[in-house]
């Protein structure tokens, strides 16, 4: 039986192929984005401070901040990429000890609750036995009216409001571990720090919502284990996800973006998208007689996507997205099958539905809920499927600074 985290299963919602290319091919990168390190060497930083509170050592603001350079500094490797080519090193090293600032500022000398756990890890049963989790809450602890709190600290660069943080499931889902562990427990609040922001934002769940919740995920997980296909999802995760160097809609992306202009306005892709582009503006103004010229390119452009194992190619100023279309194809006319189908859609008192027969109301119509699934099985029977790539342009934002990008190099 699969434990699962709740990153496990957000890596899921946000990305299928990411998912699988983690925890089922179980390949792994040593690549981590700047910001992930951050966070991580901040919540070290807060985890010392507590623990050696539990252990009547108060450090000073300045004994974290030299804790937290000396970490930044033991730990960093050539790894750590930024995505945001606009800040250094040094700005987010920086960000960092502000972040510890604030917080000590706002929270010396930390009795505001007594710290029960830090790193806890929690296990949750949703409720089938067959369904489990696991989890780590940042710091657990009780206030002095009992009420047991669950900390977590972000240093996202967005600050949630108050009726997303409501609906947050990660927490509610900790606390369905901590009232399992300790069942009278009759109070829980759940409390993040915005460390960027210096902002603190609570919210509670009632039994209902987390009964709610603990449904939701086993839904979510019964999703997971029955999934036969992990398709990409493009989304701005991309930016900071490890595996862009494999992925079929990054990939060409991602070995472009590093060359000089020379090199880029000639890379075999590159080229292909601009000249499908130039094509396809001659064409809306000038009439079909580049047709046969724009066919030509377009099959250049899917035999390369083919070769390279990518559904996405870069150019200047546009980006070419490859999607592959099931089509139901039709009996021939003299195959005995063909017969048989209208025979069968004419029984059925569904001919005109289908315009006589044309493959694409067919298609439509089989999609319907409203058809009897074993009539539906039995046309598809007589027919057969094929796939039809499409070409899909769009506009690259920021075209323009990115040409100017290039040219810097």
């Amino acid at each position: 039986m699969t434990t699962y985290s709740y990153s496990r299963l957000t890596t899921y919602e946000n990305c299928a192929l990411r998912y699988k290319y983690r925890y089922i091919d179980g390949i792994k990168k040593d690549a981590v984005g700047i910001e992930a390190y951050l966070g991580n060497t901040v919540h070290l930083t807060l985890q010392k401070l507590y623990q050696d509170l539990m252990r009547e050592k108060t450090n000073s603001l300045g004994d974290l901040i030299t804790f937290f350079n000396e970490l930044w500094s033991k730990n960093w490797t050539p790894n750590i990429f930024l995505v945001n080519k606009k800040y250094t090193e040094d700005n987010y090293r920086r960000t960092g000890e502000r972040c510890l600032r604030d917080y000590y500022k706002r929270y010396a000398p930390f009795g505001q609750s007594t710290t029960l756990g830090l790193e806890e890890r929690i296990q949750i049963d949703l409720g089938q036995g067959h369904y489990r989790m696991v989890g780590y809450i940042d710091r657990l602890a009780r206030a002095p009216d009992g009420t047991l709190e669950i900390h977590d600290y972000k240093t996202s660069g967005r600050l949630p409001d108050q009726e997303t943080i409501n609906a947050d499931r990660q927490l509610a889902l900790y606390q369905i571990a901590i009232q399992q562990r300790w069942p009278d427990t009759r109070k829980v609040k759940l409390i993040w720090h915005f460390l960027l922001f210096d902002m603190e934002l609570a919210s509670t769940r009632d039994a209902r919502q987390l009964a709610g919740l603990s449904q939701d995920l086993i839904r979510l997980i019964q999703e997971v284990e029955q999934a036969k296909t992990f398709a990409p999802r493009e989304s701005p995760l991309c930016d900071w996800c490890e595996y862009a160097p494999d992925c079929p809609i990054q990939k060409h992306r991602f070995k472009v973006d590093g060359l000089p202009v020379n090199r880029y306005l000639t890379e075999e892709g590159v080229v292909l998208v601009n000249k499908y582009m130039q094509i396809l503006t001659e064409r809306r103004a000038r009439g079909k007689e580049y047709d046969d010229e724009l066919e030509k390119v377009r099959a250049a452009i899917l035999s390369f996507a083919e070769r390279e194992g990518t559904q996405v190619l870069k150019g200047l100023d546009y980006k070419l997205r490859i999607d592959t279309e099931s089509r139901l194809v039709l009996p021939d006319m003299a195959d005995p099958k063909r017969a048989e189908l209208e025979a069968l859609l004419n029984k059925a008192g569904k001919w005109e539905e289908v315009a006589a027969l044309s493959p694409s109301r067919l298609q439509e119509a089989l999609q319907k809920t409203s058809w009897d699934p074993a009539l539906a099985q039995r046309i598809k029977g007589l027919c057969s499927e094929a796939c039809f790539p499409r070409l899909y342009p769009s506009k690259i934002k920021d075209a323009e600074r990115l040409f100017e990008a290039l040219t810097e190099e």
